[in-house]
């Protein structure tokens, strides 16, 4: 009798066990559903925001606005990106600006492992500030060779263009409207703009951020 007691107590706390674990399993399931459902609010908000930023530089039709608006749809196609696609749409970029610059050769310094994910606005941001410095590039600095560099360094996402054009005094840099949306643009992603220019040898924006600055919340 006591040993059919036993087993009754044991098959009790099995029950239980069974029950608790139970529990925590749709305890865990709420909490996915809940945590995913407040990813897809906070990134419907950031294509809503994206499309509001966008509008302010798309009123008049131009080279750069036309890039801006395809950098736009781009964007507003996912809700996740990866710097493959950053990459695939600084080319497309440049061959955007090869339509009006045809005696300019783009090259590229892509690394091969780029696995860092970002979200629609920061895939934005970064676009739209590198639009700003091939633009620059393009339409200013009567450049022969413009070269896209993107690489990881010491936890940082480093975004470059190099020209090889008349260059720039500091006076003309820091005046340039085009540059004072970078650093805005920049300031937003916690980075740092190093701009190198001297007249007749060509000028290098360089920018970097944190890759902390584009872990998903």
């Amino acid at each position: 009798m006591e040993y059919i007691n036993y087993i009754l107590i044991g098959l009790g706390l099995g029950i239980l066990i069974v029950q608790f674990f139970k529990q925590e399993e749709k305890a865990a399931k709420k909490a996915t559903i809940k945590a995913r459902a407040a990813r897809r609010t906070r990134l419907k908000k950031q294509h809503d925001l994206i499309k509001s930023l966008a509008a302010k530089h798309t009123e008049q039709p131009s080279v750069k606005n036309e890039a801006i608006h395809s950098i736009t749809d781009y964007s507003l196609k996912s809700i996740e990106f990866s710097l493959h696609d950053l990459t695939k749409l600084i080319t497309n970029l440049q061959d955007h600006y090869k339509k009006t610059s045809s005696k300019t050769t783009f090259k590229t310094s892509f690394p091969t492992q780029l696995n860092q994910q970002l979200e629609p606005i920061h895939f934005w941001k970064l676009l739209i500030l590198k639009n700003e410095a091939l633009h620059n590039a393009v339409q200013h600095s009567a450049a022969t060779y413009i070269t896209n560099i993107v690489s990881i360094e010491n936890k940082e996402l480093v975004i470059i263009t190099h020209d090889t054009g008349v260059g720039f005094t500091k006076k003309e840099l820091f005046y340039s409207d085009g540059l004072k949306l970078l650093h805005q643009l920049v300031d937003e992603l916690n980075g740092i703009t190093t701009l190198t220019s001297t007249l007749g040898n060509g000028t290098i924006v360089r920018t970097s951020f944190p890759l902390i600055t584009f872990l998903s919340k």
